[in-house]
């Protein structure tokens, strides 16, 4: 009986990667987001001004229907961003600071459109092959943690792992790094490290991922590679901010919160007290209206029900306990609601309150390199 719930879910686990994947290649939800990224590609190739915008929205008009150009060009007319950014090159040119941060998902866009695919298409191209090969990580890390793999198909659609397949952005990307870094530091490896390191070149948020757990690795563990990993995610992180003049914090804070504006580069920062307390009051209510507070508050109730059972695997409690908190800070810093950038954090404490649910026996893992790694099997 066992054998056959093992490769049942390893057969549900192979379609659910498979639909993630078919259903990201065959309908892209072509959010604004694509415009953004396929400049900041072609604007790594040195081109600038007219000649930039007029590649941007040509490879765009190639991938896309004719409704779908005109919905990232025309749609909000009234509003003037879509429209401006798409007539005045100098609009377009203020928003790659926003995108270009993105190194990893724009290098894969590059690297794909050597090959012949179109920038516009290779954007969500990335999406569903990462959002697939999530899936399939995830399946190593539930192992891991002991949860039983009919589970893990399950956790990662309600996780949102079918949106992040269809969008043009880096999510997907990220949700399979932080995956597979929450496996390598449940089990110990010393690639955690490496992963640390890299993870603000996938997103520069994740540099306070990379910091919880390479602290927690100072304290517990291997102090001279987890301070040399920390200078290095700092180093990186600062890097890619210089050099694509990222427009700091505080500009993307009211650029996104208090109103869009097709030339961020001249923006007023909002001065008044009262009006960010307003953007976090309406985050705080759209955040108890979503339909994923509910699954959130259970799992996390769960979590807090079995911390004593988690306190036997120090390495589970705290990986469950980083990726929590780090969604707690993102939110802090910038509280927009949106399930792509929660989908791993809200994946990893799932399978963390999953865990709980059967009788759990803690053992060596045998093929960790450090000796502090451990892991839970049910």
């Amino acid at each position: 009986m066992h054998k056959v719930r093992h490769y049942a879910g390893i057969a549900l686990l192979v379609l659910g990667a498979f639909y993630l994947l078919l259903d990201g290649v065959r309908q892209p939800y072509f959010n604004w987001d694509i415009v953004g990224y396929v400049a900041s590609a072609y604007a790594v190739d040195g081109l600038q001004g007219a000649h930039l915008s007029q590649a941007t929205y040509q490879d765009l008009r190639n991938a896309t229907s004719p409704s779908t150009y005109y919905q990232l060009t025309q749609v909000d007319a009234p509003r003037g961003y879509r429209d401006r950014v798409f007539q005045d090159p100098q609009a377009l040119q203020q928003q790659l600071p926003f995108y270009s941060v993105r190194v990893a998902y724009v290098g894969l866009m590059r690297l794909l459109n050597r090959q012949g695919v179109d920038l516009a298409r290779a954007s969500y191209l990335i999406s569903a092959v990462f959002a697939a090969a999530s899936l399939l990580v995830a399946w190593p890390l539930a192992r891991s943690l002991g949860v039983d793999l009919l589970w893990v198909p399950f956790v990662g659609l309600a996780a949102g792992l079918d949106m992040l397949a269809r969008l043009s952005t880096p999510d997907a990307l990220a949700c399979f790094a932080m995956l597979l870094t929450a496996w390598m530091f449940l089990r110990g490896h010393r690639l955690r490290y490496l992963l640390a390191m890299i993870l603000p070149a996938v997103r520069t948020d994740l540099v306070m991922l990379s910091v919880l757990m390479l602290v927690y690795d100072y304290w517990f563990d291997w102090k001279t590679a987890a301070l040399s990993a920390l200078a290095c995610a700092v180093a990186v992180y600062g890097t890619i901010n210089a050099v694509s003049h990222n427009y700091g914090w505080l500009t993307l804070f009211n650029f996104q919160m208090m109103g869009i504006t097709p030339y961020p580069a001249s923006m007023r920062i909002d001065p008044w007290i009262a009006d960010y307390v307003r953007v976090y009051q309406r985050a705080a209510l759209d955040w108890v209206s979503s339909v994923q507070t509910l699954p959130s508050l259970l799992g996390l109730q769960l979590l807090f029900m079995g911390l004593r059972r988690l306190r036997s695997n120090p390495r589970q409690l705290a990986t469950v306990s980083i990726f929590t908190v780090y969604a707690l800070l993102h939110y802090l810093l910038f509280p927009l609601g949106e399930l792509r950038f929660f989908t791993p954090s809200i994946m990893v404490v799932m399978l963390g309150a999953l865990a709980l649910l059967g009788p759990v026996r803690v053992e060596q893992d045998p093929s960790a390199d450090s000796g502090h790694a451990t892991v839970a099997s049910i």
